[in-house]
């Protein structure tokens, strides 16, 4: 902490663009602790909110900011009033600090509070050398997990609460819109949730993406700009079509095109998050009894945790989709490769 600075991506004004500055070293209240940063993610959050899309600017309020929220670190101080955490503890971090008083906190849903503070999102994140969390946002590293797959278990949280959220059962056909880390991720856990065949489909652009989801599993893939998707997937389920859709990209065309590809009483889960008001039949999903439902965030951390731990073959397919290890210096390139889908998941494991 030279001189109590540090390097930092900082969103400045309501506008496209995001700087990297050198800023202070975060000072950490009494509930708080103050994490050096080992390994922190891009999400496409934070693409979204550089590029100040319609879905991002309620963040007006909260800046300037620090964006990033996917991360592990070590712990290098920490408030009077923290109990249950030490100088040099290896940690993850959960994205939000729940109020503990709404309705939701004092009925056991912290993660669904109302009054919540998120990191990178409402109050300064993790794509910068040190970041201050609350004692609650603290869940401890294992000493056998790395700080890479540390970083990815938020994501990895997300295509697994998209996946369960579904209700997907045993053996059933699964398609996923989207070959980014959460279709991916989403992946993996339908896989062991038992689904039966998967089905991954993007664009001419995802060939890489989609080559990797053959490899972490997937079925079949396709790209929907050189096929009628529709009729693939009926051809492959005896004209009934697929049991569960789980839409990972948030596009209004393509929860259209998940309603039409699933069955009867099928279910479309949606996980990405819209850049602007999606439409779609609604007089066919009632007439077919189908259903549209939410994800949003991740699952269980402690319970990701366990998962990805428990698994190495899992652990070894979920590093994979870390496609770039760059400098938080290159920021700037990493979300231009974002824009053009060059990358899968990018790690930032330098800061200065």
């Amino acid at each position: 902490m030279a001189e109590n600075r540090m390097k930092a991506v900082v969103k400045v004004k309501p506008q496209v663009g995001a700087a990297l500055l050198e800023v202070p070293v975060p000072k950490i209240n009494e509930e708080e602790v103050l994490v050096k940063v080992m390994a922190a993610g891009l999400c496409g959050s934070d693409v979204h909110t550089y590029l100040w899309e319609e879905s991002m600017r309620y963040k007006e309020a909260f800046l300037p900011m620090i964006l990033g929220h996917e991360f592990s670190g070590q712990v290098v101080q920490v408030g009077k009033q923290v109990k249950t955490v030490k100088v040099g503890d290896r940690i993850l971090a959960k994205p939000t600090h729940a109020c503990g008083r709404c309705w939701f906190c004092r009925n056991h849903q912290p993660m669904n509070c109302t009054a919540r503070s998120t990191s990178g999102t409402t109050k300064d994140g993790a794509l910068a050398e040190y970041c201050a969390i609350y004692e609650d946002q603290v869940v401890p590293m294992p000493e056998t997990m790395t700080w890479e797959q540390g970083a990815i278990l938020e994501p990895l949280g997300v295509g697994a609460n998209c996946a369960i959220r579904s209700g997907l059962g045993y053996g059933d056909f699964v398609v996923i819109s989207g070959p980014g880390p959460i279709g991916l991720t989403a992946l993996l856990a339908a896989r062991s949730l038992g689904a039966g065949k998967i089905a991954v489909f993007g664009t001419a652009r995802d060939q890489k993406r989609l080559a990797l989801a053959r490899e972490l599993g997937a079925d079949y893939t396709f790209m929907s700009d050189q096929c009628e998707i529709v009729e693939e997937i009926r051809a492959l389920t005896n004209g009934q079509g697929a049991d569960v859709a789980l839409e990972c990209v948030g596009r209004s065309e393509l929860l259209q095109t998940d309603l039409r590809l699933v069955r009867r009483f099928g279910t479309v889960c949606c996980a990405g998050i819209y850049a602007t008001p999606a439409t779609f039949d609604l007089d066919g999903l009632v007439r077919a009894s189908k259903r549209v439902i939410g994800a949003y965030g991740g699952y269980s951390f402690e319970r990701s945790v366990e998962w990805i731990t428990s698994n190495s073959e899992l652990a070894a397919k979920a590093t994979k989709i870390i496609s770039h290890r760059s400098s938080l210096l290159e920021f700037e390139d990493a979300i231009q490769r974002a824009r053009r889908q060059e990358n899968v998941k990018e790690i930032f494991t330098r800061f200065h």
